[in-house]
């Protein structure tokens, strides 16, 4: 049975029991259970507990705002020096969001966060690397949803913005292939969560975190393996074969 910690209004947490659960649970925080392309996007992460926050604001904490700025437009400016020596295009190199977008997929600390519209890539996410790489250990994995309606997204100075990845897809193969989006953070909120419990002022419920036992992982990704969502379909060329291999090894395909 599905039961609901107890959360602020703006931030619901839902537990599965397994991963049949979840995929009948998600469908339901759509209006009249209807899902919808775009009502919300989905972000997995391998451990629960884990906060919402992009690996730029884990690399600076304890920095003052000045100092994080300093930071964080210092890393933009030497990436875009190196994909300008590189050739990259006028098109990629002179707009920030499109440089921190390929950046971002290639280890560049960014104030990016990944999401997809599709709730069943961001459980791959979530599982994948539980079955492949022993370091990671955890207890319980989660689906995070957001309400892309919410008012609370902005694209101001010290807000929190919505970005579509749609016009960067020429250049990042893998967003297309991930029905990739981003959140990009510029407020001194620690994380996500803590930005729309002090943002919502209207009592919706802007984000939904489903957890599911790790222990689900071999259910899961066989499901998604079924399904097409893998690594394959998911990263281009020959990472995606090798990551495949090694989630199907795992899985005894």
């Amino acid at each position: 049975m599905t039961r609901t910690v107890n959360s602020p209004p703006a931030l619901q947490t839902i537990d599965c029991a397994n991963w049949s659960e979840f995929t009948t649970q998600y469908r339901l925080i759509f209006d009249q259970g209807k899902p919808r392309e775009g009502a919300f996007l989905f972000r997995g992460q391998e451990d629960a507990t884990w906060p919402l926050k992009s690996v730029f604001d884990r690399h600076t904490e304890g920095l003052t705002g000045g100092q994080r700025a300093s930071r964080y437009r210092e890393l933009l400016e030497a990436f875009r020096s190196e994909c300008v020596a590189a050739g990259l295009p006028n098109s990629v190199t002179a707009e920030d969001v499109q440089l921190l977008a390929l950046g971002q997929h290639y280890g560049l600390p960014t104030p990016l966060l990944d999401w997809s519209s599709n709730p069943l890539i961001a459980a791959y996410f979530a599982f994948t690397d539980l079955l492949t790489d022993r370091r990671v250990q955890s207890s319980r994995i989660a689906v995070w949803a957001l309400r892309t309606s919410s008012k609370i997204w902005r694209s101001d100075d010290r807000c929190i913005g919505v970005i579509s990845a749609v016009p960067m897809t020429g250049v990042n193969e893998r967003l297309k292939n991930q029905a990739g989006f981003f959140t990009w953070s510029r407020c001194t909120h620690a994380s996500i969560e803590d930005y729309v419990e002090d943002e919502e002022k209207d009592g919706a419920t802007v984000l939904f975190r489903f957890t599911i036992p790790a222990e689900e992982a071999k259910d899961a990704l066989s499901e998604l393996d079924l399904l097409g969502v893998n690594a394959s379909k998911l990263f281009s060329g020959y990472e995606g074969l090798a990551r495949n291999a090694l989630t199907r090894s795992a899985l005894g395909v």
